[in-house]
């Protein structure tokens, strides 16, 4: 019986370590975007003052700006349930239009979250995309993009209650 199990482990332990091997480069990614009663300027600041995210933003526990805000930047992000050892680095910052970072994942991933705003009518609309690099992002094809979409929709309508008195927001999945 012992035997049984043992081989099993290690039939298990080969299958786990060629799936790491084999998915190495896997990208994921789902994004989805709402359209806000504000100015791209009005909605940048709200997603540019880091150290307020916790605000608006479901899951973020506390989240503090190390320095400037710019490309290469470090900030400090605690996610409810998810113990983070390193900080989160800035990778895209394009005043009003785009920000994009990303932290480590599991099995040496790399994840991440991009805003991008665009202008819609007399709205803003902005669009958040979350990614996964790696083998991390095999598992999540299959476990994850239902459950990113609800918490991005979720993320979008909490935003919206920052602006509150203004029209309504529109948000749909791409």
């Amino acid at each position: 019986m012992l035997k049984k199990i043992f081989v099993l482990l290690v039939i298990l332990g080969f299958s786990f370590a060629l799936m790491l091997l084999t998915t190495g480069e896997s990208h994921f990614e789902v994004a989805s975007h709402a359209s806000y009663p504000v100015s791209q300027e009005e909605l940048w600041q709200v997603l540019v003052a880091v150290d307020s995210w916790s605000d608006w933003w479901p899951g973020v526990e506390e989240s503090r700006l190390v320095g400037a805000l710019s490309a290469g930047s470090e900030f400090h992000l605690r996610l409810k349930g998810m113990p983070t050892k390193e900080p989160a680095v800035l990778i895209v910052v394009r005043p009003q239009n785009e920000l994009v970072w990303e932290s480590s994942g599991v099995f040496g991933s790399r994840a991440g979250t991009r805003f991008l705003l665009e202008p819609d009518a007399e709205n803003s609309r902005l669009t958040i995309e979350n990614f996964i690099r790696g083998p991390q992002a095999f598992l999540a094809r299959f476990t994850g993009e239902d459950a990113f979409v609800k918490y991005q929709q979720t993320l979008l309508e909490r935003l919206a209650l920052s602006f509150q008195g203004k029209r309504g927001v529109i948000g749909e999945k791409n």
